[in-house]
């Protein structure tokens, strides 16, 4: 399968999904792209699992969707006539991309990991978080005043798993981001407060 061909089905698969899109996918891409360069991964394999790891997502839901895309990525590749092995590596590779996942041990899992918890932090990180509590938790209440902890239980859940020292770097900037938002969230929350 080529870089062209997961993109245009990883495009179909997800044209439904919310939170974690295409544009979802097409940011993990460029990040899986710009470490893979640095750590010398195979940039074919990973680019490809990137825009598919997330196809399963709408079908079975947050848990255990990095399996569900495993298996039907493996499918479009079998439908291409990709060699059993490479198979067996990219579904490995997008097996490895959720925290509900196995721990990663090869350094594109690592990096796909990596690159899809960037995608938690900084300002997309905080739309993403916001729109997921929104569209998927059921005891999210859509009240201001609860973002604050939600973003906190992002930042730590993040920053508990990434491998990499490129991304530990760029998800610890991008999560002072997410602080000084709660910071200031919390001033304006409480000025309103005070002046009721």
């Amino acid at each position: 399968m080529k870089r062209e061909e997961a993109i245009q089905e990883s495009r179909e698969l997800l044209k439904e999904e919310k939170v974690s899109g295409f544009d979802h996918v097409s940011r993990v891409a460029y990040w899986c792209r710009y470490m893979g360069e640095k750590e010398g991964a195979d940039l074919d394999a990973l680019e490809i699992a990137a825009f598919l790891h997330d196809i399963g997502l709408n079908r079975v839901g947050l848990k255990t969707h990095h399996t569900e895309s495993a298996a039907m990525a493996g499918n479009l590749l079998r439908e291409k006539n990709v060699p059993e092995e490479r198979i067996k590596q990219i579904c490995r590779i997008i097996e490895r991309h959720a925290m509900h996942a196995p721990e990663a041990e090869k350094i594109e899992e690592k990096i796909i990991n990596d690159a899809d918890r960037i995608d938690h932090m900084g300002a997309i990180g905080i739309v993403r978080a916001i729109a997921r509590a929104i569209l998927v938790k059921k005891d999210y209440t859509g009240d201001v005043a609860d973002v604050p902890e939600l973003l906190r239980q992002v930042v730590a859940s993040t920053k508990k798993r990434v491998y990499t020292d490129i991304a530990k770097k760029i998800v610890d900037d991008k999560a002072t981001y997410v602080e000084k938002f709660i910071e200031q969230l919390e001033k304006e929350l409480a000025e309103a407060e005070s002046s009721s």
